[in-house]
């Protein structure tokens, strides 16, 4: 609705629900990332970023792997053309802002640089190109997710697991898609 509705924040909130705006603003953030006006004001100056190149790699000048540097390769139908969002989230429902996050303009390598040690679960959504910007937004019937069976563990920014995700149509058994990544 707030993509789609010139509705009001608080005609939203009464809306889906919510009998206190503060509780809704404050949820919604937390799942999303953002605050529902901030979403709303992004969604409309949004530009698809540029992907960023993944040969920036991650191997030191000596030729040694990068320390805390996570890479990996998203596979989709070669059919698919479209903006791939990757977010690494720190708990099995990806809500709220990713630890790492970035954009990929077709399948291939992405690279996180700095990931922090921890237990981290790898998300993605891929958007088909749009006509328009809200359609680029908005889950359709050609939106692709992907997400890992089993954790990522950095320990001394060493990875341990499978950083590769292959993209496929929405299944019921996958983690809900909070659909905010894009902006933030």
């Amino acid at each position: 609705m707030l993509l789609t509705t010139s509705l009001s924040v608080t005609d939203i909130c009464f809306e889906v629900g919510y009998t206190s705006i503060g509780s809704f603003t404050s949820r919604f953030t937390h799942r999303v990332g953002l605050s529902p006006r901030l979403l709303r004001q992004r969604a409309q100056a949004f530009e698809p970023r540029a992907a960023e190149p993944a040969e920036l790699g991650p191997m030191t000048s000596s030729g040694m792997p990068r320390k805390r540097a996570l890479l990996g390769r998203i596979s989709a139908p070669a059919t698919f053309r479209g903006t791939i969002y990757v977010g690494l989230f720190p708990s099995p429902i990806p809500q709220g802002r990713p630890v790492r996050c970035t954009t990929l303009r077709s399948p291939g390598v992405y690279l996180f640089q700095d990931v922090p040690d921890g237990v981290y679960h790898l998300r993605a959504a891929a958007f088909p190109v749009a006509s328009d910007l809200h359609s680029s937004l908005l889950p359709g019937e050609k939106l692709l997710v992907g997400n890992n069976a089993s954790p990522l563990v950095v320990c001394h920014g060493q990875v341990s697991g499978d950083p590769d995700l292959v993209l496929h149509p929405p299944r019921l058994t996958d983690p809900p898609l909070v659909m905010g990544l894009p902006l933030l």
